[in-house]
């Protein structure tokens, strides 16, 4: 609920007290933490809040399935021949 405040105020009022404040809300978070393994630029993101999943792509024709409670990488597929 404190992202959803934040990220409506910030398209109210970007600024750099809207902007601190969604950094703040992010990183006090569980789910704080980089995801490492993509060779590439991030191209999506999905989340899946029932079961803690969260899936990437990337330009480098990866997808990867990250278990948010172990911020663990799950799942990869790569690229098809």
């Amino acid at each position: 609920m404190a992202l959803k405040l934040g990220l409506a105020a910030n398209s109210l009022q970007s600024d750099d007290e809207t902007r601190a404040g969604l950094v703040n809300t992010l990183t006090s978070t569980h789910y704080n933490g980089i995801l490492e393994a993509h060779g590439d630029s991030i191209t999506g993101l999905a989340f899946l809040p029932s079961r803690d999943l969260l899936a990437s792509s990337s330009f480098d024709g990866t997808v990867s399935i990250w278990s948010l409670a172990t911020n663990r990488q799950s799942h990869r597929i790569d690229q098809p021949m």
